[in-house]
């Protein structure tokens, strides 16, 4: 059967669907296992199954093992410092590389049982595999794992009887081996973390605290100064500085650790700090997505950390940093299990609002106007996203003097308020029912002769609801209700909105006296914003009082110094600006002094005796802990990695590559072979959307691991009725499925993959696992998306100094 390729234009997008049979994967005494699927179970489908390296840098603990292989014991410590700092996927991935290597390793299994604690049925399974060949282990080993096996597998009365008797547990360790730092800081955490603080309840931070010192003593370096600042993040931050100060140094190769020393600096207002170690934590998790190719949304707390570096960054002033870290973050790919468009919180929606505010706050009108109709702003069915991004989108019209665009901007804002007020039923009072004389003893006398006794009006019988209706009818009631407070809030919004549009147009007219009751009609705006319209519309002393609270309502942060620096130099207040001024340049030594607000404080500087470049010396702080140079720990923005080449046959022997698709961007799919009836049906799913996505500019191509003649006896079967649209080539030696890393290396199978490439050749999306992925709508209109995008690595990204 011939199978043409598609001649798309230079810039079409390429799919490859790789393939491979499981019968050159598979034992014969396990053809039971479905292609893709690990041989131990459904727990072990999920998770890493590429194998563990040595990484080094994840701290400098030790859990005593049975275990007499120096690599195992190399690879139980380093998942246990990443347990330490709740790299989870990772520390899996190291105790799995130790069961690989020893199978009846038991602790390996209890490792994997504790990286996951928010997956209970997998912690279940792996923890009674632990226990199964617990006889094997030492007694250290048997109690850690007798302890989270109870956890897990024993019967108690409730939840907190649970997680009491695993604090009991844990203490029995810490009694039996009072020098070893792990059963101590692993109780700390469990008192006040996980499932087992939440049934108890903290009951004394203090008697943590004191037990944490007892980690510290024995190992001053241990990663439990990742649980101290836990301990106090939300309770009297100050006591976790010096933590905070050690932390990510303690574990220099986890994330995870650089970011939690954010959480304290944060707290105490230090935002300078705060963003040196987001920024720490932020390089290293791209090292290592980059270096191992995995997602960004496979990283516990990447989205996290990024979004709040972002807010942030905002705080002292790095506005260009802050644009680029929200970009990224639009630019990672999107998944329907991890990072789904109509998840709110996840990483493409934070990055967007953190973009807006980030163009709003700092009033970069142009620059909104020109990401408005990129994907980097698109709103996708989110109403309120939606709304705030009209009512910000007419704004910059009338700031940037595009009068008539913003006037049609606002008419669509007014048209959609009167639309919504007209679903709102108007309330009609109640009439006062008219009240009646009271008869007289006449009439009622009479009323009663005439009274003659009626025979009964039969009544038509009423059906009863049944149960099934009266749901019926009540959801429906409550449906409606919900839509009716849903209109009327929405109404609100939209009105503020329209006053806030129509403000700012009656600026631009120089009307700022209408100006400031609009504004006042338009809700809760940032108090810098109405200290500017009162301060045009002549009311100076109500301007300033506006401007000094927007300073102490956001203490430490460089936007309201600035504005209030400004407004009381306008007031001839040159004592005071000059105060303002040397508040905000001792905060933050890395402002973008060309942007925004920022640019008119160079006059300022001027007359205060600061040269050109007012900006102080960046220095870390004595109490801020070592810090490495910020670029020897990774780049500062996610960026994708290149596709390895590859060279195959098609049924016909002819050699088809990769480079054969140069400067087109292209998508890679692994499948397991016509063996493989999941596989199959996945390009049944595939081949007749073959047109749409040539039409959106990609191909698909197939690649599996049956050799040429199987492939050539498979695809004889198709008929001209019903074909495959699109390239199927073979790779029998599985070499392009190892260098896409569509491989379990720990049971050396192969396993489905789906990838996109770029134009350049770089791989924007993907998905590997134990299922082919069939949402093929879906990655069409995300490779949609993620083409359109110009990802930051391309851009000109600013680096950080920091006096590196």
């Amino acid at each position: 059967m011939m199978l043409s390729r598609s001649t798309a234009s230079l810039y079409s997008t390429f799919i490859i669907l790789f393939c491979v049979s499981s019968s050159a994967i598979q034992a014969e005494e396990k053809k039971e296992v479905l292609a893709g699927h690990s041989f131990h179970g459904h727990s072990f489908d999920t998770g890493p199954r590429q194998s563990a390296y040595l990484m080094g840098g994840t701290s400098n603990v030790h859990f005593a093992s049975s275990s007499k292989n120096p690599q195992v014991q190399k690879f139980i410590d380093q998942g246990l410092g990443q347990l330490h700092g709740f790299w989870f996927f990772e520390a899996e991935r190291s105790f799995r590389q130790a069961a690989a290597i020893e199978p009846e390793c038991a602790i390996a299994y209890w490792g994997m049982a504790m990286a996951n604690e928010s997956n209970p049925k997998r912690a279940k399974d792996f923890i009674a595999k632990a226990h199964e060949l617990k006889n094997k282990a030492n007694r250290y080993e048997q109690k850690w794992i007798q302890a989270l096996h109870n956890a897990h597998h024993k019967k108690y009365n409730n939840e907190k009887a649970r997680w009491q008797a695993f604090i009991v547990a844990l203490e029995e360790i810490v009694h039996e081996f009072p020098d070893d730092a792990e059963p101590k800081a692993l109780l700390a955490l469990h008192l006040f973390w996980n499932k087992s603080g939440k049934a108890i309840g903290v009951t004394s931070r203090e008697a943590i605290d004191a037990l944490l010192g007892q980690v510290f003593a024995i190992n001053p370096m241990h990663p439990a100064h990742h649980y101290r600042i836990h301990l106090w993040d939300t309770n009297k931050p100050k006591r976790a500085l010096k933590s905070a100060a050690l932390c990510g140094q303690a574990a220099p190769s986890i994330a995870h650790m650089w970011h939690m020393s954010g959480h304290i600096f944060s707290r105490v207002k230090r935002y300078e700090d705060a963003c040196w170690q987001q920024e720490a934590s932020s390089r290293v998790d791209h090292f290592h997505m980059v270096h191992d190719r995995v997602l960004p949304t496979e990283i516990h707390n990447y989205t996290h950390n990024q979004e709040w570096f972002t807010r942030n960054l905002i705080k002292v002033g790095r506005i260009r940093d802050a644009l680029a870290i929200a970009q990224n973050l639009v630019e990672l790919p999107r998944h329907p299990r991890h990072n789904s468009p109509t998840n709110k919180s996840s990483a493409v929606v934070r990055g967007r609002t953190r973009l807006l505010d980030v163009l709003i706050q700092f009033e970069l009108w142009d620059e909104l106007l020109e990401l408005a109709p990129t994907p980097y702003l698109a709103v996708d069915d989110d109403q309120a996203a939606h709304l705030r991004k009209s009512r910000y989108l007419a704004i910059a019209k009338f700031a940037t003097g595009k009068q008539k665009e913003g006037e049609a901007e606002l008419k669509a804002l007014e048209n959609l308020l009167a639309k919504n007020k007209a679903l709102i039923p108007e309330q009609k009072p109640e009439q006062k029912k008219e009240k009646k004389a009271a008869p007289s003893k006449k009439e009622t006398s009479e009323k009663k002769e005439s009274k003659q006794p009626k025979q009964p009006t039969k009544q038509p019988e009423k059906k009863a609801q049944t149960e099934e209706e009266k749901k019926a009818a009540e959801k429906a009631r409550k449906e409606a209700e919900k839509k009716k407070r849903e209109t009327k809030s929405l109404v609100k919004l939209l009105g503020k909105s329209v006053a806030h549009v129509k403000a700012h147009r009656e600026t631009a007219l120089g009307n700022h006296q209408e100006a400031l009751e609009l504004y006042k009609k338009a809700g809760a705006l940032p108090k810098t914003v109405m200290a500017r319209a009162h301060f045009r519309a002549g009311e100076k002393e109500e301007a300033e009082k506006l401007a000094k609270k927007a300073v102490d309502s956001a203490r430490n942060e460089v936007y309201p110094l600035a504005f209030y620096a400004k407004i009381l130099h306008d007031l001839n207040k040159p004592a005071e600006s000059k105060k303002a001024f040397e508040q905000m340049r001792e905060i933050s030594a890395l402002i973008d002094t060309d942007l925004s607000i920022f640019k008119e404080m160079a006059p300022l500087a001027n007359e205060f005796g600061y040269k050109e470049n007012w900006l102080r010396e960046y220095k870390h702080r004595e109490d801020s802990g070592i810090r490495p140079p910020l670029k020897s720990l990774g780049p500062l923005t996610w960026h994708t990695s290149p596709a390895p080449a590859w060279e195959l046959q098609d049924s016909l022997g002819k050699n088809v590559s990769l480079s054969d698709y140069q400067g087109k961007p292209v998508i890679v799919i692994f499948y397991l072979g016509f063996g493989c009836l999941h596989c199959v049906e996945q390009l049944d799913v595939f081949s007749p959307m073959t047109k749409e996505f040539n039409q959106a500019g990609i191909e698909i191509v197939a690649i599996g691991s049956d050799d040429l003649d199987s492939l050539k006896d498979a695809l004889s079967a198709y008929t001209e009725e019903k074909t495959i649209e699109f390239p199927v080539l073979t790779d029998g030696k599985l070499s392009v499925f190892e260098q896409y890393r569509c491989v379990d290396n720990f049971e050396n199978q192969a396993l489905h993959g789906t990838f996109l490439i770029d134009a350049k050749g770089r791989i924007r999306w993907h998905d590997v696992g134990p299922e082919p992925f069939t949402k093929a709508k879906f990655l069409l209109k995300e490779s949609q998306r993620l083409l359109k995008l110009s990802p930051t690595l391309n851009k000109k990204t600013p680096g950080v100094a920091y006096g590196h």
